[in-house]
């Protein structure tokens, strides 16, 4: 559907560093970008020539340090770092771009989640802060690791090496309290957690997650008792989600000491992703909706996402919702 479009001349499926790299020696080349794995076209009729997935990189450690040159006149390098550990996620959600990703990698017969080398990333952090001088870095991966000895030695050599205040996203189901207490001493400033949805049955059936509310608030208590800050991000407007669902969010959550945000991300719905079709099949989506989502007619979550699809008063609840979870840490319990 994108393919055919008549202002795009290429469209690369699946991870596109070697792809992309093809299509740019092609281009140099003078020679049109055909035939390559994972890059979709259309020939001199306008049929869209399909050509499968692109390759996932196999060993991410292989890749040269990420090159920000033409970005460095835009972005605030010497203010903080961006960085990302690793490819694909351990879990399988269903509104997540993420998981459409993790099924290229298991065509290809890949791990879904492959992180680099400890050595690896505390090399690449080291060459580039010393060249922009960032005061912090951000790490925007979903997962920031799975393995509690692979976290032990980053702490370790990430402090000696570089030093610089950090945060992290986690996975409720893999926070404990000795890695987040080892993650506060290497600099760890706050930890921004995927909780999405507090109704155990409708975070596991909407969402796939399959973790409990137990398990959730173990990791709770682990910040707590680690005395780091941290942010739990909230999905509103999910299909079926009630508004007391809402209200016992905000009463449990205000009484805790280091949580100072609730991040609100409005609902939306991702060309091909899982939670589209739950939805439709619970009448929360039409087939015309279905198109628009199909033609990225849809707002993104940080701003109204896909809840024009529900009555006009439920919309003026969710906005409500977000205005109170925006302002959490602001106000008193």
């Amino acid at each position: 559907q994108v393919t055919a479009e008549p202002y795009v001349d290429y469209v690369v499926v699946g991870e596109g560093e070697i792809a992309l790299a093809s299509i740019c020696e092609a281009v140099a080349g003078g020679e049109p970008a055909n035939d390559i794995s994972g890059v979709w076209y259309k020939d001199d009729s306008g049929q869209v020539i399909e050509m499968g997935r692109a390759q996932p990189v196999i060993d991410p450690d292989t890749l040269p340090y990420v090159d920000k040159e033409i970005f460095e006149r835009h972005v605030p390098l010497k203010s903080y770092y961006l960085s990302s550990l690793a490819r694909g996620c351990v879990y399988n959600c269903t509104y997540c771009a993420v998981t459409l990703l993790n099924d290229i990698s298991r065509e290809f017969g890949l791990k879904q989640f492959r992180l680099h080398g400890v050595k690896r990333v505390v090399d690449e952090l080291e060459v580039q802060i010393n060249k922009y001088g960032s005061k912090w870095i951000d790490f925007r991966h979903a997962i920031f690791a799975t393995n509690a000895e692979w976290i032990f030695l980053f702490c370790e050599d990430y402090k000696k090496r570089v030093n610089k205040p950090f945060r992290i996203f986690m996975h409720p189901a893999l926070i404990r309290e000795d890695t987040t207490r080892a993650l506060k001493d290497a600099g760890c400033f706050t930890i921004q957690v995927g909780l999405e949805s507090f109704d155990e049955e409708l975070r596991r059936e909407a969402l796939n997650r399959r973790e409990s509310n137990e398990v959730i608030m173990r990791a709770i208590d682990a910040m707590e008792s680690a005395g780091i800050s941290y942010t739990l991000d909230y999905i509103l407007g999910l299909p079926g989600q009630s508004e007391q669902e809402l209200k016992d969010v905000l009463d449990l959550f205000s009484k805790l000491k280091h949580c100072y945000r609730l991040s609100p991300f409005m609902c939306q719905y991702l060309p091909g992703s899982e939670m589209v079709d739950y939805a439709k099949e619970r009448g929360y989506l039409t087939d015309a909706d279905i198109e628009n989502i199909n033609n990225g007619e849809h707002d993104n979550y940080m701003a109204e996402g896909s809840i024009g699809v529900y009555s006009k008063e439920w919309q003026k609840t969710l906005r409500m919702y977000r205005l109170i979870f925006r302002t959490f840490g602001l106000i008193p319990a």
